[in-house]
């Protein structure tokens, strides 16, 4: 019993003096080291207010932004030192707060997202549980019309929990909504998402609503396949559910 307790206690100081260890670098070199992976690969100046380590082993970056494509309040997620051990990345509980990305379509067709590059084998990253809050993406296509179409998605709220890869687990919990707005700030449409699915036994039960849609608004990309005649207005309120059962998918729309 007293070897048992001594080796408890040895670890425990080990453990101790690995965070303590670890909790150092990412305060004076983490943040440095952070920016300049993320601004090699991305060809982007990437800045970071501030990099932290907490109790037990919680990873948490404030401030990212990445040129002008994205800009992140806070991202948090746990490190699984056991993955780590097995050469994978896995975080668990992965929280990103206030994500706001700009993506813009030129009238060549391209977009504004770097391609990353790759040197050598990229490692394995899986992620064991996903809350996104208070996100924004903010569209423009100048390819559709030289002075910009503009759709914002704004709002965005997402829950995936007991998600894991590989998937051992049997069922993944899927919450996720948000609202749509076109150019002069008016709201065109929201959607939400309720529902789960199983990727061990294929089977699915979600439930998708889009709610006061302004096709309209959109008749840049439809143009006369709707209608020859210019339409003025066009609310669309659908509710798609899906089930599905060893793969065997039914949709059915009211």
């Amino acid at each position: 019993m007293k070897a048992f307790l001594k080796i408890v206690v040895l670890l425990f100081f080990i453990a101790l003096i690995v965070f303590a260890g670890l909790a150092l670098w990412v305060k004076f070199s983490g943040k440095a080291f952070v920016e300049k992976q993320i601004s090699q690969n991305s060809k982007m100046q990437t800045t970071i207010q501030k990099i932290s380590l907490a109790v037990p082993l919680r990873v948490t970056i404030e401030g990212l932004q990445v040129g002008d494509l994205a800009r992140v309040q806070t991202i948090a997620c746990s490190p699984n030192l056991l993955a780590l051990v097995a050469g994978k990345i896995v975080l668990d509980g992965l929280t990103i707060i206030k994500p706001e990305i700009t993506l813009r379509q030129s009238q060549d067709g391209s977009l504004n997202i770097p391609v990353f590059e790759q040197k050598g084998k990229p490692p394995q990253i899986f992620v064991n549980g996903l809350t996104v809050k208070e996100g924004k993406v903010t569209y423009t296509d100048y390819k559709v019309d030289p002075a910009g179409f503009v759709i914002t998605v704004d709002a965005i709220k997402a829950d995936v929990s007991r998600i894991s890869f590989p998937f051992t687990q049997l069922k993944t919990d899927v919450s996720a909504s948000a609202e749509f707005f076109g150019k002069s700030d008016e709201k065109i449409g929201s959607f939400n998402v309720q529902g789960w699915f199983n990727l061990l036994s294929k089977d699915l039960n979600m439930t998708i609503r889009s709610n006061d849609v302004q096709v309209t608004y959109f008749a840049p990309y439809y143009g006369d396949f709707l209608s020859k005649r210019k339409l003025t207005s066009v609310k669309l309120g659908l509710v798609n559910t899906c089930t599905a059962v060893h793969n065997e998918l039914e949709i059915v729309s009211d």
